[in-house]
């Protein structure tokens, strides 16, 4: 079973919760796999990225997918269209929300940094 990136004391604390909402602790571990699983073919270049920022990124991308599923009857298949969503697996990301990705990108975890100047890049 995946360790969990998010504890439900952190799932309250995300959501402005004042009690973590019984039994969430299975719901945040396959959470935690399904955003696992949109990292496993990003690529980096050295470092690595790692550290604190990485951690609490996977735990808001957690918690953001599960609240989430609370609002659209679970991990569905969905269609989006942002770039992020379609270089990472399609079905993968309908699962986590677009929340998620959000966390995920900023953070660069999903192996390409944010955009910058790419209307430069075109000229």
């Amino acid at each position: 079973m995946t360790t969990a990136h998010a504890t439900p004391e952190d799932y309250a604390h995300s959501r402005a919760l004042p009690a973590p909402p019984e039994g969430i602790e299975p719901t945040l571990s396959k959470a935690s796999a399904l955003v696992d699983g949109l990292l496993m073919t990003a690529t980096y270049t050295p470092p690595r990225p790692g550290g604190p920022i990485a951690r609490r990124a996977l735990c808001e991308a957690t918690c953001a997918t599960v609240a989430w599923w609370s609002h659209h009857a679970g991990p569905a298949p969905r269609r989006y269209d942002t770039m992020a969503q379609v270089r990472s697996s399609g079905s993968q990301v309908a699962r986590v929300g677009p929340e998620a990705v959000r966390i995920l990108t900023a953070a660069g975890l999903l192996g390409d940094p944010p955009v910058r100047h790419w209307g430069a890049a075109w000229r």
